[in-house]
């Protein structure tokens, strides 16, 4: 049994960078058929960013609706979070990538025949870590399609951020999860994303195709506890697969600016 684990690396994130020219000039690629809107071309990012200057983003939040996945085929991955870094600093040119990344999301993976479901955190460079109640702690914090899933990631304090994911299930709270870690981050980018992964197991690292996730909806999503403003702040990314078929596509930007829908494939989303 091949055992493995989520993680997102910089050469990962670099590679929404060098997809950005397409033929390396590193201007904006643009795929009318993918999405009603154009995009920075990305071989793991499918969704939306902001940008600002150094510091100057230091809490991010949103919700999801977390999909279901076909449990037979090929193994797969798909992750959906919200972060703030290791993303495009100077859209829609994209030749800088911020270097540090702090998010928290829900995983939706099929292994080994089995439709997997989890939620995580993770601060780079280090690997993503599950949510969990500690060695010591006996409560779960199960995922299943459907659950309505809450995240906040919080560095007001410029050194140590603070975490926050809930789950509601059936109308109600199901569990929320909390953790703090010491972190400096850039600050230059905030983003939701829809993300096909790295993993690390005892066959090597590698990237899995993304999973069939069909659509997730992003909603309620803020910035410094404002609207992202994503119709006139916000960069779109479209994920290309290894064949560069687009493999993940976003909406435009719906609600008050606070909301978008990323569709697995490359009909056109909405």
């Amino acid at each position: 049994m091949d055992l493995a684990w989520r993680f997102a690396s910089l050469l990962t994130l670099a590679a929404v960078c060098a997809a950005c020219g397409g033929d390396g000039s590193g201007k904006q690629t643009t795929d009318a058929t993918s999405t009603i809107q154009s995009g920075i071309k990305s071989t793991n990012f499918c969704g939306y960013q902001v940008a600002g200057g150094l510091l100057g983003f230091h809490k991010v939040g949103g919700s999801w609706i977390v999909p279901s996945v076909p449990s037979s085929g090929a193994d797969s991955a798909s992750s959906t979070w919200t972060g703030i870094g290791g993303a495009c600093s100077d859209p829609p040119a994209c030749t800088v990538v911020e270097p540090t990344l702090i998010q928290a999301g829900t995983e939706q993976d099929r292994s080994g025949g089995q439709a997997v479901y989890y939620a995580w955190w993770e601060a780079l460079p280090g690997p993503s870590i599950q949510a969990s109640g500690g060695p010591l702690g006996t409560q779960s914090f199960d995922v299943e399609p459907g659950d309505r899933i809450t995240v906040s990631v919080d560095g007001s304090s410029l050194v140590v951020w603070n975490i926050d994911i809930a789950d509601e299930r059936g109308g109600g709270n199901h569990w929320t999860f909390h953790t703090t870690v010491p972190y400096v981050a850039a600050g230059t980018t905030a983003e939701w994303i829809a993300e096909a992964p790295l993993s690390i197991g005892t066959s090597g690292t590698g990237q899995l195709p993304l999973t069939d996730f069909g659509r997730v909806s992003f909603f309620g999503l803020t910035q410094n506890g404002t609207s992202p403003r994503l119709a006139e702040a916000g960069t779109a990314f479209i994920l290309d697969d290894a064949q560069g078929n687009v493999a993940c596509n976003p909406s435009a930007p719906a609600g008050s600016d606070d909301a978008f829908t990323a569709c697995s494939g490359a009909a056109p989303c909405s």
